[in-house]
């Protein structure tokens, strides 16, 4: 089962998949920015770790997408 969560931060859309892996929960990020909302425009994180939690893998992922953010800003287009 795949549970979606949605979240906004500077002017980014992230969407952050969240599934059960072998007794472990992984998580996937696509970020797109909100004035460009397309397939052609995301981005997708590499991000491949697993963790005990679903709560833990959603965090972890928030937190890579916010890094990214942060570091690419809206240059990254």
């Amino acid at each position: 089962m795949v549970e979606t969560i949605n979240c906004r931060y500077r002017g980014w859309r992230i969407l952050i998949q969240r599934r059960p892996l072998e007794g472990r929960w992984a998580a996937s990020v696509e970020m797109r920015q909100s004035d460009r909302d397309t397939d052609e425009n995301a981005v997708t994180l590499p991000f491949s770790a697993t963790f005990a939690t679903a709560a833990a893998a959603a965090a972890a992922a928030l937190e890579a997408a916010i890094i990214w953010i942060d570091r690419a800003g809206q240059s990254a287009f």
